[in-house]
């Protein structure tokens, strides 16, 4: 899910083990843009996270888009 790996790229910044988004996305294999798109889900309000995040859904369906989420 797109909002974990949001979290798992912030927390590099945090921790001091990528200095940059354009770093976190040459070790991801994204664009700079990307990573902007995905730490900007980390603006979502902490209920709406976790309700996301601990959504409960049958292996290998999505319910809910990243795009309609944004």
């Amino acid at each position: 899910m797109q909002l974990a790996r949001a979290h798992r790229l912030q927390k590099l910044l945090d921790d001091g083990k990528a200095k940059s988004r354009r770093e976190i996305a040459k070790l991801a294999g994204v664009t700079p843009a990307r990573v902007t798109q995905l730490l900007d889900l980390l603006f979502l309000a902490p209920d709406i996270q976790a309700e996301i995040l601990f959504l409960e859904v049958p292996p290998g369906e999505q319910p809910i888009s990243e795009r309609r989420l944004r």
